[in-house]
C-alpha cells in the first residue's frame, strides 16, 4: 500500500494499526499539506453489500460531530475496490498502551482530567443522538499534548472473540460492555457511561473489572457480579471518585448517572475539592439480570399434597371441615395464578408495545424510509435538510437514532434529508491579476487561502500556479491556494499576510526574501493566543531584502463579563444549590458558581467571565434547568 494514492489525493505512507474490520494507515494530504490517519475497510467486508452499507452510513453520520476531544472524520471515499475513511492524524498512543506503560494505576488528578475530556466527547455525541457502544480504551488516542481523543464513534462493528452480538450486529467488546448490551436488550446512551465507568475502572486500578476465560462468562459476570471497590486495588483512590465510578457501574441504567454531564458535575467537584463524598448509595438490591419468577406448578402440588385426616364414621369434626376449605382455596388460587399467566402471555402481544430494530434509513428516499419504519410499528418526522457531498438529493442524510437501536412500538425516528451537492468548479486563474482573482472567488463563495510570490517573468501581481487546479469541484467556503509572480527583480518582494501565524512560522515564510521581524509586544485580539495579531508593513506593500516588520502577538480574545438573571420560582423545593459549569472551546469543563438559594428570594444576579464559544449548564439541585450556548466577545 506504501505509496499508493487514494481520492487523487492521499499518499499512504506507513501502516499504523490492523482492527478486526479494517487497516489504519498513515498517510499525507497532497492538497493541505498534513499528516492524515485512512481506515481502508478489509476486502472481505466487500462481499457484503448490507455490512458496505452500514459502514458507508455510519462514516457519514459521524462526519458531522466536531468536538476537540472527538477524532474528526474528513473524508469518505471508493478507489477501485477499497472503501475508505480518511480521518484526523493523532501523534500519540492509545489509553489501553499508556496503561500499560504505567503497569499499574494512574494518577487520580490525570484520571479525572482524562475522565472530563473523554466524557466531553460522549456529552457531545449524545447530544447529536449517537450512541458510541464501543467505549473502550483501546477506541481512546492520548495525543502528544495529553489530550483524549474518542475514535471510532458507531464504526467498529467487526466480529471477533470479545464481542457480543445483537441482531446480526456487533454492539461492543465484551470487557467493556453494559449488563444490557450484554443481554441484547434496550440500549440507549446510558450504556456508554457504564463502559465509560469500565475504562475510569481501568485507569483507577490498571486491571479491568472482569475477566475471564471467554466472554460468555465475563458478559454473565457483567450482568450478576459485583464490582470489587477499585480502592481495593489502588489505596490512594480517594473516596469520592471510588463513589463517581461506582455509579458508572451500577448495573440498571436508571441506578448510574443518568447524563454524561451529571457525571461531569461531579468529576468538577472532585477536581476542585479532592476531598469531596457523594454519599451515594452504590449498591443495588436485586439482581438486574436474573429476576426470578415464581414457580407455580410447586404452590400447585402443595396445594394437592395438603394434609388430611382420615374420614370418621361420625359426624365430621370443625377441624376437617377448615382442612377442606382450605386445601379447596389452595387449589383456587393455584388455578387463577396459572390462568393469569396464560392468560396475559396470550394478550401482552395485544396490549403491550413490542420491541423493534431500527433499520438503517441511510440514503432512502423520504416515502422509502416512512415504508420500512411504519412496518416496524415506527414512525418518521423530517427535522430538516442540509446540503451533503456524498448523499443523493431527497435521500436520507441523518437520522435520530442509528441503526440496530432497539425501541418500542409507536416511537418517532426523526430524519434530515439531503439537499444535494454544494460544490462548485474551481475556475482558471492563471495569468490573471491578483486582484481580478479574489473577486471571482468571491463571486463563487470561495477565498484565497494564501498567497506565495516568486520571482518570474511575468509581470508583478500575475498569477503564476493555483492549488486546486482548475476544472476540480470543491464545496463552498473553500480557500485556493495562489502563486503570484513578484516581477523579474529579486531585490523587492511583495509583503504576504502573517497574521494567524505563529511567530516561527511567519520567520519560517520571510526568510527567504531575507525580512526581518522585530516583536513589539501582546495584545488581546480575535487571532488564536500566540499568533500573530498585526503587522507593520500590511500586505501587497512592497518590500526589500532587510526591511523590519514589527509585530504583535495575540493573547486571544479578551476576557468579557455578562450578567445573568436566575429565577427561584423553578425551584422544586424551598431552597436548592445552583450550580453553574462552563465548558471551553477545547472541551474543558469547570464550576464557576455553587451557592444556596432560597425559593423567597425570586430571582438573582450571576456574573460570569469567559472569552470565546462556551456552553454554560445552568443546575437547580441536581436536575440541569438550562443550557446555553454563548459568544463572548
Amino acid at each position: 500500500m506504501k505509496g499508493t494514492i487514494l481520492g487523487n489525493r492521499y499518499e499512504i505512507i506507513e501502516k499504523i494499526g490492523d482492527g478486526g474490520m479494517s487497516d489504519v494507515y498513515k498517510a499525507r494530504c497532497q492538497v493541505l499539506k498534513r499528516h492524515v490517519a485512512v481506515k481502508i475497510l478489509k476486502s472481505e467486508f466487500n462481499a457484503d453489500p448490507e455490512f458496505v452499507k452500514k459502514f458507508d452510513a455510519e462514516s457519514t453520520a459521524v462526519a458531522g460531530l466536531n468536538h476537540p476531544n472527538i477524532v474528526n472524520i474528513f473524508d469518505v471515499g471508493i478507489e477501485a475496490d477499497l472503501r475508505y475513511i480518511v480521518m484526523e492524524f493523532v501523534d500519540g498512543k492509545t489509553l489501553k498502551s499508556l496503561i500499560r506503560e504505567k503497569q499499574g494505576p494512574l494518577e487520580e488528578n490525570e484520571i479525572i482530567r482524562l475522565s472530563m475530556q473523554i466524557a466531553s466527547a460522549l456529552d457531545h455525541a449524545h447530544r447529536h443522538h449517537i450512541i458510541h457502544r464501543d467505549i473502550k480504551s483501546q477506541n481512546i488516542m492520548i495525543s502528544n499534548q495529553q489530550v483524549a481523543k474518542v475514535a471510532d464513534f458507531g464504526i467498529a462493528k467487526a466480529m471477533s472473540a470479545s464481542t457480543v452480538v445483537h441482531s446480526n450486529e456487533v454492539m461492543g467488546s465484551v470487557q467493556y460492555a453494559s449488563p444490557e448490551q450484554s443481554k441484547g436488550s434496550v440500549i440507549d446512551h446510558r450504556s456508554d457511561i457504564y463502559s465509560l465507568g469500565v475504562v475510569m475502572y481501568e485507569m483507577a486500578t490498571g486491571r479491568l473489572p472482569f475477566v475471564g476465560e471467554n466472554a460468555v462468562t465475563i458478559a454473565l459476570k457483567h450482568m450478576r457480579e459485583q464490582v470489587v471497590p477499585p480502592g481495593t486495588y489502588n489505596k490512594t483512590l480517594s473516596n469520592g471518585l471510588e463513589e463517581v465510578i461506582a455509579r458508572a457501574l451500577m448495573k440498571n441504567p436508571d441506578s448510574r448517572y443518568q447524563t454524561v454531564s451529571e457525571l461531569m458535575v461531579d468529576l468538577n467537584r472532585l477536581r476542585s475539592n479532592p476531598s469531596e463524598t457523594f454519599d451515594y448509595e452504590n449498591s443495588e438490591d436485586y439482581d438486574y439480570a436474573t429476576m426470578v419468577l415464581p414457580n407455580y406448578q410447586e404452590i400447585d402440588a402443595m396445594s394437592k399434597k395438603a394434609p388430611t385426616k382420615k374420614k370418621s364414621k361420625n359426624k365430621p369434626q370443625k377441624g376437617n371441615r377448615l382442612t377442606m376449605v382450605t386445601v379447596i382455596l389452595l387449589a383456587l388460587l393455584a388455578s387463577l395464578l396459572i390462568f393469569s399467566i396464560v392468560g396475559f402471555n396470550l394478550l401482552k402481544d395485544k396490549f403491550i408495545p413490542q420491541e423493534v430494530e431500527v433499520p438503517n434509513l441511510i440514503e432512502l428516499t423520504f416515502e422509502e424510509a416512512k415504508t420500512a419504519l411504519n412496518e416496524r410499528g415506527l414512525y418518521i418526522e423530517e427535522e430538516g435538510t442540509r446540503f451533503s457531498n456524498v448523499i443523493e438529493k431527497g435521500r436520507i442524510l441523518e437520522q435520530s437514532e442509528v441503526a440496530g437501536t432497539i425501541l418500542k412500538e409507536g416511537f418517532t425516528i426523526k430524519v434530515v434529508v439531503s439537499k444535494g451537492q454544494n460544490l462548485v468548479e474551481i475556475p482558471n486563474l492563471l495569468q490573471k491579476e491578483l486582484s481580478e482573482a479574489q473577486i471571482i472567488l468571491d463571486n463563487l463563495e470561495l477565498s484565497v487561502d494564501s498567497v506565495e510570490y516568486v520571482v518570474n517573468d511575468l509581470p508583478k501581481g500575475y498569477i503564476l500556479a493555483q492549488e486546486p487546479a482548475s476544472g476540480e469541484l470543491i464545496e463552498k467556503g473553500q480557500a485556493i491556494k495562489l502563486i503570484v509572480s513578484q516581477g523579474s527583480t529579486a531585490q523587492e518582494y511583495i509583503m504576504p499576510t502573517i497574521t494567524g501565524l505563529t511567530y516561527e512560522e511567519a520567520l519560517g515564510r520571510l526568510e527567504g526574501n531575507n525580512i526581518q521581524l522585530a516583536l513589539k509586544g501582546y495584545d488581546y485580539s480575535d487571532f488564536p493566543q500566540d499568533t500573530i495579531a498585526s503587522q507593520s508593513i500590511s500586505q501587497g506593500t512592497i518590500v526589500y531584502p532587510g526591511d523590519v516588520v514589527d509585530v504583535t502577538i495575540s493573547n486571544g480574545p479578551k476576557l468579557t463579563t455578562r450578567s445573568y438573571k436566575l429565577y427561584t420560582q423553578y425551584f422544586e423545593g424551598d431552597e436548592e444549590t445552583v450550580t453553574i459549569e462552563m465548558i471551553d472551546e477545547q472541551g474543558d469543563a469547570r464550576i464557576v458558581y455553587s451557592q444556596l438559594h432560597a425559593r423567597e428570594e425570586e430571582s438573582f444576579v450571576v456574573e460570569l467571565t469567559a472569552k470565546g464559544e462556551v456552553t454554560i449548564n445552568i443546575y437547580y439541585g441536581e436536575t440541569l434547568f438550562n443550557t446555553l450556548n454563548e459568544h463572548f466577545e
